[in-house]
């Protein structure tokens, strides 16, 4: 019991530094496009859009490695590429020799080894805690954003506003470097004959399938269960027009509700303070309400909280970082239910040794949308005000709660299916 504790903190740590990093970069370079390179609306949208064609690409050639056995292996050398793509930026800083074709290649690689070493996580979750279990890790896990969220906007803003942009990009490859040491810590595990795996990875032992071949493995359960597919339909379109907002939203906040770097920083750490009650909210919703209705309502809310956002310019200055941080806090704890909710059920109704590539199909197909909604408001923003090119995305996020709301064979899960894996949590 006490090694299991052992792997999971390990597990939870590696986590928390890897997500940390990732709201990091997330957080840093759009603003750096717009403070440093003074770089066009369309332009830091493209920033966007290079990210999710990073997931795709990667999700789509090298998806089925989140189901090797070597986990360990895989997280800890993803981790030190991605150190070494964020080196390689900061050179590029030091020597003054960065530009917006840069950067999209550095957010290319960068988002596509993270979107792969997300998918061997949830995929090695239930191969270290016991069913039962499972709502409350995937609500921590989910939970580790709102918790990254809290000290990574404030700490980039601090940084680039007193350091520079070579020492924004220098604490990345840092940290992705000292995130390697947790994978590879939990060796006793995942080498062979480790005998702390519950379930075996019965998949990898199978000799003579093609990477094709296990990709539509995953596929095949994504598209032919149809409680899976709706969940996987509705978050679609939610990441289409999430992907959209993004895109801009940084330029929005910066350049015409005038925010400043450590102002924007701050209210991603008031909205990471809020956001982390969701570890707390989810298990009691998953709990309480029924899934179908859980699942859109989590869909719908951030859409309401993008009328917030668009209005940021009429707030006096020191509101909008009250506003700003409010909106982005519920926007985190009603993502963060969601995605507790969504690997729960996904946790529990696919079998374990097909979790990994089920799980790069979804993100493939999720995920995959985010250039897609990115290049969208590239385009709309050189046609249309910015702000209603926000008012149309976030309604888009509303309306992908319907895709859920009356699906029969989601009705048909009931809480007490989940409750059971749920009942020893509360213990």
């Amino acid at each position: 019991m006490n090694h299991q504790k052992s792997i999971l903190f390990r597990l939870y740590a590696s986590e928390a530094g890897s997500t940390f990093t990732s709201q990091y970069v997330l957080f840093a370079i759009p603003v750096v496009a717009v403070t440093v390179l003074n770089a066009r609306d369309s332009e830091v949208a493209l920033l966007n859009a290079a990210s999710g064609l990073g997931i795709l690409i990667f999700l789509l050639l090298l998806g089925p490695l989140a189901d090797v056995r070597r986990k360990d292996l895989l997280l800890g050398f993803l981790s030190i590429a991605r150190g070494v793509a964020a080196a390689l930026l900061t050179y590029a800083f030091m020597q003054d020799a960065v530009s917006i074709t840069v950067l999209i290649v550095g957010v290319f690689f960068i988002g596509g080894m993270t979107a792969l070493y997300e998918s061997s996580v949830s995929a090695y979750i239930p191969a270290l805690v016991r069913p039962s279990k499972l709502p409350t890790a995937n609500s921590w896990i989910a939970g580790l954003r709102s918790a990254a969220d809290i000290g990574a906007g404030a700490a980039a803003g601090w940084v680039l506003q007193y350091l520079g942009p070579s020492w924004l990009m220098a604490v990345v490859a840092a940290l992705y470097i000292v995130v390697s040491v947790g994978p590879f810590s939990m060796r006793p595990v995942f080498k062979p004959g480790g005998g702390s795996i519950q379930r075996a990875d019965k998949a990898d032992s199978e000799t003579g399938k093609s990477f094709i071949q296990e990709a539509v493995a995953g596929f095949n359960i994504l598209f032919r269960d149809r409680a899976q597919f709706r969940m996987n339909l509705g978050i679609f379109q939610f990441n289409l027009f999430t992907s959209a907002v993004q895109a801009i939203f940084a330029v929005y906040a910066i350049r015409y509700a005038d925010l400043t770097a450590i102002t924007f920083g701050l209210a991603g750490t008031i909205g990471g303070l809020i956001g982390l009650l969701g570890v707390w909210i989810s298990v009691k919703a998953i709990r309480k309400f029924r899934p179908h209705r859980l699942m859109a309502a989590t869909l719908m809310i951030p859409g309401i909280m993008g009328i917030f956002i668009v209005l940021l310019p009429v707030f006096t200055p020191t509101s909008q970082i009250f506003v700003l941080g409010a909106a982005l806090g519920i926007w985190a704890a009603a993502t963060l239910t969601n995605i507790a909710l969504f690997e729960t059920i996904k946790q529990v109704l696919v079998p374990s040794q097909y979790l990994g590539r089920y799980s790069a199909a979804s993100r493939l197909f999720t995920w995959g949308i985010e250039p897609v909604g990115a290049l969208l408001a590239a385009l709309a923003v050189t046609y249309a005000p910015i702000s209603v090119v926000l008012t149309i995305a976030f309604g888009g996020i509303f309306a992908s709660g319907f895709w859920v709301i009356r699906e029969k064979s989601l009705i048909a899960i009931t809480n007490r299916q989940l409750y059971e894996y749920m009942s020893e949590a509360a213990k």
